[in-house]
This record gives structure tokens, sequence and C-alpha cells, in this order.
């Protein structure tokens, strides 16, 4: 089962990349088909054309990598509707490869990329991702207050607490005390297993999540190639010696002090010195340099016009000479702006990177990480909704949209044209229409058909008498009704000239649904017409009915109401788990709305064996793990139910509406259900993208019905 993990820093400078090699190579040897993206890379000046760590990846342990999507304009973050375009972005990304892998690794914003919001995006992408998470941080002295502080964003503000697998603590060193006491001093004498122990006491003590890895400081492996000193200060060589191999620790500078200074170094370190003062040297100071740990010369002020004449001096020597423009000062202050990086060709240090961090990974981190896979299945809204424009435009459907006058049904109508979600058939006016359509600057192109409901009514009338003649339907009547497009739209899709409906935002209810009740009629199998709405929460979509058609149904009908809710689930990319929610969880307690909810679940557990399903469940027994346990041990929902079947309509509508306002939740809805061609209404409140959706839906009805 596919499962998708993401890596989130929540200090600086934690050792992203290494840790997810490190991930990526264990991931490697169980024969996973493994992935890696790193969504988002920031470019504000136009520099950047790939990621480091996308590179790095892709060339050495020859993963495949989904390219990231580059940012240019940092002042965006802070509009809604752009951060909004670039999470979609993000998950059309991640979908093209995600159905290709078992697993996805993910890598998280640091906050050196974006700064403060790095936490809130990546949050957002984590939960769009639908991802499992680790957290990655690197211990420091306020290394207990980074830990706090993401622990509340994350499961009070974010809601992704629950999604979090564990942490992995990187560069345990001597900066991290606690009672005086130097704790990598003290974890230098023992093994793995005991800094997790310790580490995991300091978890489990205050509430946090388990220790995936603790990995101590490892100086060895922050030794500067002199190489890469080369290549970030763009200097020249005069003296090439072992500038491909040796490693540096520190650096010295000359001054008057240094022959003294010198014979102290004990640990490889580079020279940095004025050309003018390189060149008086005395032969004695030369000869001190040549036997000392010094293992590169670093020149200030070099120009065309220079000469070394004691360049002869380290020719034949292991010593590297290298050299700038800039003088001292300058120099020193580049220096120190330098972040260490292991070249994305440097295997040899790649392999010793991986090979330290592998030893101190747990032993159950791999074990954590496919557990992941066996937690019930969610769908972020992001990815539900990006499912809706994928599937529809496949299915290449005409969807009718009889309030053609309504600006957000031309803004929608237009939406869907782009995308390839339909082709829309507009009913009204067209000069009309197209005025609208000019002031509000929507271009109405391919994909969009306008038709003069004037010039075709007539045609629909014998049609219209012959549906409703056992009803006393008279030709004077059917004149009458055929004017209201809602009618007349109806009948197209009856005849078969569309292929769904779609209306709502000016008409009632009752006026789009009582003509699909008469003229086009339920389903062979379905006792009744029912709707549902699409929940989009922020980490997963809900379904809910019914909340919009049957007011005080039957046993029988809520059976059938739970069945087809179901099925809309599973039409729609979800594994249903139904909830038949009531006042009391099973035999709690009694009383005619329990007992026909009771009776209710037992006709679709003998006519639906292959659903899962229980009740009476009240909300939170059906919602939160912890209450299901402590009210219904036993229940197969577990407190995971992802469809809710409500007892009568007066609920059902109160519970949406409420969960809609206090959350700020997208409903997309209500779908009929029952029908046997598709017609969706629309809320008189509905937005643009609430209409786009709908149709989306609507076209995917009656993809799967013509199949």
């Amino acid at each position: 089962m596919k499962r998708t993990i993401m890596l989130i820093p929540i200090n600086d400078h934690v050792g992203l990349t290494s840790i997810i090699i490190s991930l990526i190579t264990v991931i490697k040897e169980k024969n996973l088909k493994i992935c890696f993206f790193k969504p988002l890379i920031t470019c504000f000046n136009n520099s950047v054309t790939s990621d480091y760590t996308t590179d790095l990846i892709r060339q050495n342990l020859l993963v495949d990598c989904i390219d990231p999507i580059i940012l240019n304009d940092k002042n965006s973050f802070f509009n809604d509707s752009y951060i909004s375009s670039l999470i979609d972005n993000i998950v059309e990304q991640y979908y093209l490869y995600s159905d290709k892998y078992d697993i996805i690794i993910v890598s998280g914003l640091k906050s050196t990329e974006i700064g403060a919001l790095s936490t809130m995006l990546n949050c957002k992408i984590a939960l769009a991702l639908q991802s499992k998470i680790i957290l990655v941080a690197a211990d420091r002295k306020n290394f207990n207050s980074y830990i706090i502080e993401n622990k509340f964003l994350m499961k009070y503000y974010f809601n992704i607490y629950e999604n979090i697998l564990g942490i992995i603590i990187n560069k345990i060193n001597m900066i991290f005390k606690k009672n005086n006491i130097n704790f990598f001093n003290f974890f230098i004498n023992f093994k793995k297993h005991h800094i997790l122990d310790i580490y995991n006491k300091l978890f489990i003590e205050n509430n946090l999540f388990p220790v995936l890895a603790a990995i101590p400081f490892n100086v060895e492996l922050m030794q500067i190639p002199v190489m890469d000193i080369y290549i970030y200060l763009n200097a020249n060589i005069f003296n090439t010696g072992n500038l491909y191999t040796h490693n540096i620790e520190g650096y010295i500078l000359y001054d008057k002090f240094f022959n003294s200074k010198i014979k102290n170094i004990n640990k490889n370190i580079i020279l940095i010195i004025s050309i003018d003062h390189f060149n008086v040297l005395k032969k004695t100071l030369l000869q001190k340099i040549l036997n000392s740990n010094i293992i590169a010369i670093l020149l200030t002020e070099y120009n065309e016009f220079c000469n070394i004449s004691i360049l002869d001096f380290f020719i034949y020597t292991n010593i590297s000479i290298i050299s700038v423009k800039s003088n001292m000062l300058e120099t020193l202050l580049k220096l120190y702006n330098f972040k260490f990086k292991i070249r994305k060709n440097d295997i040899i240090r790649i392999n010793k990177v991986t090979c330290h961090i592998l030893k101190y990974f747990n032993e159950n981190l791999l074990s954590v990480i496919n557990s992941s896979s066996n937690v019930p299945s969610n769908i972020s809204s992001d990815l539900f909704r990006l499912n809706l424009i994928k599937l529809s435009s496949q299915c290449k459907k005409c969807i009718i949209l009889p309030e053609g006058y309504d600006t957000r049904i031309i803004h929608a109508a237009a939406i869907c044209a782009r995308k390839g979600i339909a082709n829309c058939v507009l009913l009204g006016n067209p000069n009309i229409i197209n005025d609208i359509a000019l002031q509000e600057n929507v271009i109405l192109k391919h994909g969009i058909t306008i038709i003069d409901p004037k010039n075709i009514r007539n045609n629909y009338i014998k049609r219209l008498i012959h549906l409703r003649r056992h009803k006393g339907m008279t030709d004077i009547y059917a004149q009458e009704l055929i004017k209201d497009n809602v009618i007349l739209a109806t009948l197209m899709l009856e005849k078969g000239e569309v292929d769904g409906l779609v209306s709502g935002v000016i008409n009632t209810t009752a006026n789009t649904i009582r003509p699909a009740l008469q003229l086009i009629k339920t389903k062979e199998n379905s006792c009744l017409v029912s709707s549902l709405f699409f929940m989009l929460l922020s980490n997963q979509v809900l379904v809910y009915s019914d909340c919009a058609i049957n007011i005080e149904p039957t046993s029988k009908q809520l059976a059938d109401i739970a069945i087809q809710s179901a099925d809309s689930a599973k039409l729609f990319g979800l594994s249903p788990r139904l909830a038949m929610i009531s006042y009391s969880t099973k035999n709690s307690g009694y009383g005619i709305s329990v007992d026909k909810v009771r009776e209710a679940t037992d006709i679709v557990k003998i006519k639906r064996p292959d659903l899962i399903i229980d009740g009476p469940l009240q909300y939170d027994a059906a919602t939160i793990p912890y209450i299901a346990i402590k009210k219904s041990p036993d229940s197969c929902i577990a407190g995971n139910a992802n469809v809710f079947i409500f007892p009568d309509l007066n609920t059902g509508n109160t519970v949406y509406k409420a969960v809609q306002r206090l959350t700020n939740t997208i409903a997309i809805g209500p779908i009929l259900q029952g029908l046997k061609k598709p017609i969706n209404d629309l809320s008189r409140g509905a937005i643009i993208e609430d209409i786009v959706y709908t149709i989306a839906i609507t076209a995917i009805q009656s993809g799967i019905k013509s199949k």
C-alpha cells in the first residue's frame, strides 16, 4: 500500500539532507519502489534552477525524484489565495507520480528557506499529501522550547499531531546540557540503545512522540574539504597539492604572533595571508609551515600583476595554494557565511555520513513506517478535489446549467471548459449571457454551448404531456410549465441530449428535485432519492447523509440511504466506513429513534455484508478512537468513520450546517442519489468553487452510469 512520509525540520541546521539520504538507503535495501519529492524551492534572485537535495539523491542514489515547484515571490506567502493555489500545484505535481511507488519521501521546508512561515507551509503540505510525519531536530540549548512550540502548533492549530510517527534527533553534542552533565561526552561511552532509552524516557515523561533515532554529533564528518573552499571562493590555483583529498578543521591568520602560534597547531588548518606578506616570509618560517599541520594557504589581495616569488618553495609539496582578489577582511566575512554542504559528486563523504547515521537508527524505524499503512485510509480535501477534476475530465460529459444568467454559473462553466471537467450548456439568451461574461472578464470559448430556451421549448411539450399524462397533464398546462428552465433542462436530460444537470443558485431545492422525481424517476433498485454532502475538512473528507431530502425516513429507507451513500463514497475514491448516528451508542439507550437506527444497521449488514458499518453510534464514538474504545470496544469502526448516516433530516441538516460554519469547511452538495440520471442541487449561497466541483461530481456520476 502506498505511503507518503514527510520529514519536517523543527529547528535550524538539523542535517535534513543527510537524514533523508540515510532513510532512503534503508528503504531501498527492502526492495521497495521509492521516490523523493522536495515540493518547493525558493528562488528570490532568479539564480536557482534546481534543488540541491533532489540533485544529490537523483545522482548518487539513483532514486526517482519529482521536480519541485520554484518560488520567486516571498511576499505572496501572506496571501491566502496564493497559498491555496500553491498547495493545489504541489498536490497536482505529486499526483502525477503517486501511484507508481510504494513510498514517497517528502522533504519539508527549512526555516532558513522562507523563515517563520515554514511551519505553516509544512503542515499544510503534509495535510494535503496525506503524509505521515517524522520530525527532525538538532539537539541544541533551545531544543526543548522548539519541541514544545511545534507540538502546540501541530496539535492545536494544524491538526496533524496524530500523523506524527516520531522524531529523529540529530547532532547530539556539547551544547545541550541537563543538570550540568555534558550529554555528548556521556553518550560517547554508551551504545545506540542507551541513547535512545534516555531520549525516549525524556519524551515519554513530557507526553511527546517516540524517538526513532538519536544521532551523536561527529566532528570528523564536519571537516571541510579544501576543494569546497576553493569552489566557494571562486579562487585561483597556484599549487594543487592535496586539494582534492585534504579536509580542513579550522583556519589561522598571519599576524605578528604567527611564529609562536604555528608551534601549537594540532589539527589540519588553512593559513590565510595577504600575498604581500607571503612574498616576504623568511625561509625558516616557510620550513615551519611545511612541517606543520597547515595543509592549504589562501592568499588574499591577488591581482594579475602580482608575482609570487617564493612559489617554487611549495611547488612539489602537498600544500595547496589558492588565491582570491578580496582583502583579508572581505575574505573572512565571506568565509563566515560559508555553509557546509556535501558536494553532489562526493560519494565517499556521502557514504561516510550515511554509515554514521544508520548506526543510530532505531531497529523499529521501518516497521513504524510500514505500520502507517494499517491506519484506515483518509483522503485529504486537496487530493479529493484533484481526483474529482481528474475523473471528470476522463468522462467527457455534457452538463446543462439552466440558470445561465447567474455570474457564478458563467464563471464556473468557463473554468470547467478550461480544465476539461465537462462541456457545459447554458440556458439563456446568448446576447445577454455574452454581455454578462464580457462585464465579468470571462471568456466563453470551446466547451461551452449557449441555447436560447425560447427557440427549443416547443420541442419538448409533447414529451412532457406523455410523461405526466397519468397526472392529468394538459397541453395548456404543459406550455406553461415548460417556461421553467429547470423543467426544460430536465426534459433535455431525460431525452439523452445532455448527461447531467446542475441547478440551485437561484432555484430552491424543491424546484430542482421535483422535476427530477417526476420526469427522471428513481433507479430500479432504489426505493427513494436521498442526498449527501462531501465535507472537505482540512485533513480528511467526510460524507454526511441525508441532509436535504428525507424528513423522517423509516428503518428500511435509512438502510437504503446508507447503501447509496457507501456506493457514492466508493465512486469518488473513498473507502467507506459507515456510522449509523444516534443519541445512543449500541445498547446504552432506548427509544423509537434508536430502535430505527439499530434495525436499519441490521438491514444493511444483511443486504451488503461487504460494507463496514456499525450502529447505533454517538458522533464522538464514531470519530474519536479513544472514546470508541470506552463506549464501543468491539466496534468495527473504532472511531474512524468517514460516512455518517443521520436518523432524520433535522439531525443531518443541523450537523452539516454547524460543522460547515464552525470549522470553515467546504461542503459540496447536496449530491442526489438514487435517480436514473444525475441531477444535483446547489446552495443559493454557493461560491464558484462549489459549482465547479458539483459539475465535476455530476459528470463522474454520469460517466459511471453510462459504462
